[in-house]
């Protein structure tokens, strides 16, 4: 097992609100959001930490508590929102899609994104 460190200016400062890791265009990415901005920064070369590249910094305005989970191959960004609902951003940060689901809150432990492979995970059957 072996750790990854972040990117050294992942923290601007306390006032960050989220921040996780996720997959962007098929390599290890994380996001931060403070208050309505988010960055989503890709490593480009596997295990390489000076390869950290903020690839996208948008802000976004009126979703509250936007959390990125998943990265279309077009370039648009999927996430869920405080309300309970799904939107989609490009990465310009325009809002392309709305999606609320009444009642219904999202925690970011009930989200999967599911890839088919035809590949199998080590020692499996």
């Amino acid at each position: 097992m072996s750790e990854i460190a972040l990117p050294d200016d992942f923290y601007k400062d306390s006032s960050f609100i989220d921040y996780d890791l996720f997959v962007f265009g098929g390599l290890i990415s994380a996001w931060i959001r403070e208050m309505y901005t988010v960055e989503i920064w890709v490593m480009q070369d596997y295990r390489v930490h000076s390869s950290w590249t903020k690839t996208v910094n948008f802000s976004f305005h009126p979703a509250p508590r936007f959390n990125p989970i998943y990265f279309i191959n077009c370039g648009d960004i999927v996430g869920t929102v405080g309300d309970g609902g799904l939107v989609k951003f490009n990465d310009k940060g325009h809002l392309l899609e709305y999606r609320s689901y009444d009642n219904c809150f999202f925690v970011r432990s009930q989200m999967v994104v599911y890839t088919e492979s035809l590949l199998s995970f080590p020692g499996g059957h």
